[in-house]
């Protein structure tokens, strides 16, 4: 994989650095939009005009600031299942990551011979690599943003496992022992997790 050039690295860095500024930025530019736009429409009425006319504007906001709120709120309950530890749901992301590999049967063998070209080689093997390919795609669609998520929420609780990072981090699975090691580091991670 080609590697990106330095200027786009840095101003990825530099974006990630000042994105929060620049997003709070746009909204104070919008308020303050906002607020002059109001005195605008409220000029030359009546005070109580003006309130009416000042309630209408601010209720939807104030309404949707608050929705935003809960909703936010209601997000760790969503990753966090009711009535289970985050012990127990490494034990079973690692179990279920187990069965998964187990579901493809056993890992086929390299078919190789002293006198095999590399096209013959790369045929022969074919039916392990397209297995291999199956399995990769299928972790990345089932498995990856739920280790992902929950090496996080352990990190947070103070308790990270280095292989299991670096695991994560390979752009492309060797075999079958990739994925159980990764779910061997997860209850490795789990019995580090207290309760």
């Amino acid at each position: 994989m080609e590697q990106e050039p330095a200027e786009v690295t840095w101003l990825r860095a530099l974006w990630t650095d000042i994105k929060g500024n620049v997003k709070y930025g746009l909204l104070v530019l919008l308020l303050s939009a906002a607020w002059t736009g109001l005195l605008a429409l409220t000029k030359g009425l009546k005070l109580w005009q003006q309130l009416g006319l000042t309630v209408i504007f601010v209720a939807p906001l104030v309404w949707a600031i608050l929705a935003t709120v809960q909703r936010s709120r209601g997000r760790t309950s969503e990753l966090q299942p009711k009535g289970e530890s985050l012990r127990q749901r490494l034990f079973a992301l690692s179990r279920q990551i187990k069965d998964y590999v187990k579901s493809y049967g056993d890992e086929p063998q390299d078919i190789w011979r002293s006198n095999m070209s590399q096209t013959e080689f790369v045929w022969e093997n074919k039916p392990k690599y397209d297995r291999l390919g199956k399995m990769s795609h299928g972790f990345y669609l089932h498995f990856y943003n739920k280790v992902l998520m929950i090496y996080h929420e352990c990190g947070e609780h103070g308790s990270t496992e280095d292989e299991l990072w670096k695991l994560l981090g390979k752009q492309e699975y060797e075999g079958d022992q990739d994925f159980f090691r990764i779910a061997e580091l997860l209850a490795r991670l789990a019995a580090k997790v207290e309760e």
